[in-house]
C-alpha cells in the first residue's frame, strides 16, 4: 500500500480566501445599507419640509384674513402666533406694520426638523 503525503496547509489557503471574500461582501453590503438609510432620511425630511411650508402659508393667510377683516392688531387674536393643525406642524407669525410704508408678514412653519418661512409684503 502506498501512503499519500498530505499537505496540512492546503485547507488554510481556502479558509483565508473564503474569509477575504466574505469581508469584501460585508463591506459592499454595509455600504449599500448606509446609502439606503441616507435616502430614507432625505425622503422623510422632504415630506416634513412640504408640511412646514404649508403651515407657514396657513399662518400667513390667517394673518392676512385678520388684517382685512379688522380683527385684532398684529395678528394677535383668533389664532395669531402659534397653532397646530392636523399634520402636527406649527407656525409662528411676525407682523411688522408700516415699515417704510410697507406692511410685512413673516410666517415661519415648523414640522420635525424642517423649517420654512414666508414673507409677504403689501
Amino acid at each position: 500500500m502506498k501512503k499519500f503525503k498530505t499537505n496540512k496547509n492546503e485547507g488554510a489557503v481556502s479558509i483565508i480566501m473564503s474569509i477575504m471574500v466574505l469581508n469584501i461582501l460585508f463591506v459592499i453590503g454595509s455600504g449599500i445599507a448606509f446609502l439606503m438609510f441616507q435616502q430614507v432620511k432625505l425622503s422623510r425630511q422632504a415630506g416634513e419640509s412640504v408640511a412646514a411650508f404649508y403651515a407657514a402659508d396657513a399662518g400667513a393667510e390667517k394673518c392676512l384674513y385678520q388684517i382685512r377683516k379688522g380683527i385684532g392688531t398684529n395678528c394677535d387674536t383668533l389664532g395669531g402666533g402659534s397653532n397646530s393643525d392636523t399634520i402636527n406642524a406649527t407656525y409662528n407669525i411676525s407682523y411688522v406694520s408700516s415699515y417704510n410704508g410697507v406692511d410685512t408678514i413673516i410666517s415661519k412653519g415648523t414640522r420635525g426638523e424642517a423649517s420654512r418661512a414666508l414673507q409677504l409684503s403689501f
